[in-house]
């Protein structure tokens, strides 16, 4: 649904269906950027365990 009204606002925006995926590659490579600076490890409860599982 949010990608339909981002598109939908991108369009208005733009005024064209170019501009709008112009829009959807920018928020691409924030994303891709966001997600390389999050520390996955801190938030894997799995890999926790299997760390303390491993120091012993």
């Amino acid at each position: 649904m949010s990608n339909y009204v981002i598109n939908a606002q991108a369009i208005r925006v733009t005024g064209s269906l170019r501009g709008a995926y112009m829009v959807f590659i920018g928020l691409l490579i924030v994303n891709i950027i966001l997600i390389s600076l999050v520390d996955t490890r801190k938030y894997n409860k799995d890999y926790m365990k299997e760390e303390e599982i491993l120091s012993k």
